[in-house]
């Protein structure tokens, strides 16, 4: 390497700021509301994971972690008082979306390290329609009964013990799904695009499948009632009584049915 290039990369170390430099600011939200059994709630996230699970109360309590990372102190603590957290409560209802501040990223050369996170942990009651989505985040489920729509960019998603049909999609991650109580005429519909799929289902679920994956295999552990087409990476066929139906499908992924 010359003197020269050497000196350059030398002087850019200099000038440009470290991302280890920016100062991070965290802070908490909490909201607690009163909310009837069979209840819809509504979260939409941009980047951060969603975390809920279910409690034997008729409340719903969001726990909502913020973390800010800005070139100074003043910078982080300008970006947290423009956020607003939009409530729309009603009967049977609750939807809520934090308003972030937008952020003008100058770029790497100019070292503007900028950014708002929010990871929400949230409790609900037993019997909770759900409607979950992030952009840049994992969403996580566990023991909740109900519907259940599910989505994310980048970012997986892994429910465990649901009592419940509905869709669970997205692009950059893997899906878990373990099904406890499957509706006599649900209808899941798993979808990703980069990521395995592993789906469990309980004992003598009933409903149409079809699976397909283009880059993976598909490993079938439960017993078809009718099967229809079975390859190594699609299966079309018939589980139990067939009057439910489970679509599952990927790019580049395996998919496992148990």
């Amino acid at each position: 390497m010359s003197k020269k290039v050497l000196a350059l990369i030398l002087a850019a170390s200099i000038l440009l700021p470290s991302a280890a430099s920016a100062f991070r600011l965290e802070r908490t939200w909490e909201r607690s509301f009163t909310v009837g059994e069979g209840a819809e709630f509504i979260l939409e996230n941009v980047n951060g994971d969603i975390e809920v699970s279910s409690w034997d109360r008729d409340e719903l309590e969001i726990v909502a972690e913020i973390r800010i990372k800005a070139p100074s102190k003043s910078k982080a603590l300008e970006l947290y008082e423009k956020i607003e957290f939009l409530i729309d409560e009603k009967e049977g209802y609750l939807s809520v979306e934090a308003d972030l501040p937008r952020i003008r990223q100058v770029g790497f050369l100019f070292g503007d390290h900028t950014s708002v996170t929010i990871d929400y942990v949230v409790r609900v009651p037993l019997a909770t329609d759900l409607g979950l989505t992030s952009v840049n985040g994992d969403i996580d489920a566990a023991a909740v009964r109900g519907r259940f729509d599910i989505r994310t960019t980048n970012g997986s998603i892994d429910l465990r013990g649901m009592m419940g049909a509905g869709e669970l999609k997205t692009v950059n991650g893997g899906v878990k799904c373990r099904i406890v109580e499957f509706p006599k005429k649900g209808r899941l519909d798993i979808k990703t695009t980069n990521g395995g799929v592993r789906l469990d289902l309980p004992d003598g679920v009933g409903g149409s499948l079809e699976a397909k994956t283009v880059n993976g295999g598909i490993d079938l552990d439960i017993p078809l009632s009718k099967s229809i087409k079975v390859k190594r990476r699609s299966i079309s066929g018939v589980l139990g009584d067939g009057e439910g139906k489970i679509l599952i499908r990927t790019t580049n992924g395996g998919i496992s049915i148990e």
